[in-house]
């Protein structure tokens, strides 16, 4: 249902969709994308200078280096998958993502569970 919601919003076929949705998906899984696009944190990262520069944040923020939030994206699984071991409370099947950004918005670290 939802692939066919995106196909319809951006008036492409669905078997378009699922190529490049989970393309997508696979591009962000594959190890060796991860290590070059996601940095983690070391004890030289840098407090950002939007929180630097700003009196209003600095005395509560002065040791932040990223912000973390997740999200649930609809998944359709495999017909060979047993579907009720990965429906939710709300009877979807999601993916949980997490992920944590430094302040220009770069990928420090994400979790696909």
């Amino acid at each position: 249902m939802l692939m066919r919601r995106i196909a319809e919003r951006f008036q492409h076929s669905t078997s378009t969709i699922h190529r490049v949705y989970y393309g997508v998906l696979r591009f962000l899984i594959d190890p060796a994308i991860y290590k070059a696009i996601v940095c983690p944190a070391s004890a030289d990262t840098p407090l950002a200078e939007r929180i630097a520069s700003n009196r209003s944040y600095m005395p509560y923020f002065k040791n932040c280096v990223s912000e973390v939030d997740g999200t649930h994206i609809p998944v359709a699984l495999p017909a060979n998958v047993n579907k009720a071991a990965w429906r939710n409370h709300k009877g979807s099947t999601p993916q949980n993502v997490l992920a944590i950004c430094n302040f220009d918005m770069y990928f420090m670290n994400a979790l696909f569970g």
